[in-house]
């Protein structure tokens, strides 16, 4: 198929709206799908579909459930961590019991202490990620940058809370 079809198909307004949300500009995702399917599609097209399906305020939603997503499964991963953590001090305290093991007990008391430091750690962690992500809204909020700008400053900045980079 050349030039310009009839009707663009849900499937080509999909396609379109997947990389407006990965942050491509209009005529970036003009440029990629005439090159990809011989279409002559203008960014204006583009436009028009982005305001009558309402791309932008779907586009925020992903964004915040997206960030909302990372936090949540940071917190998950410590608590995971925590809970792996308590079941080896039951363990360990079993064994105690058991006499498999003999521990003084300032050696029990380090360790209990050493637990419910991780605990006050993870807290002040989360306190911490919450007070960044505000202030990080708040700055793009008061910045003069182009919208795709700031979606790849949070993309970067997601993919770096996650570990991918």
């Amino acid at each position: 198929m050349s030039g310009r079809p009839s009707n663009y198909t849900e499937a080509d307004k999909q396609e379109a709206f997947g990389m407006y949300l990965k942050g491509y500009s209009y005529a970036d995702i003009a440029r990629e799908m005439n090159d990809r399917y011989g279409y002559s599609i203008h960014y204006r097209t583009l436009q028009d579909w982005s305001l009558k399906q309402g791309w932008s305020e779907q586009r925020k939603e992903v964004e915040f459930d997206l960030i909302d997503q990372v936090k949540r499964s940071a917190v998950t991963d410590m608590k995971g961590r925590m809970e792996e953590v308590e079941m080896v001090r039951q363990q360990f305290l079993e064994k105690i019991r058991s006499g498999e093991i003999e521990l003084r007990g300032h050696e029990f008391a380090k360790l209990t202490e050493m637990l419910n430091n991780m605990g006050n750690l993870q807290k002040e962690k989360d306190e911490l990620v919450e007070n960044i992500n505000e202030c990080i809204n708040k700055a793009l909020a008061d910045t003069d940058l182009p919208r795709a700008k700031k979606q790849h400053f949070l993309r970067k900045y997601i993919a770096y809370l996650r570990g991918d980079i």
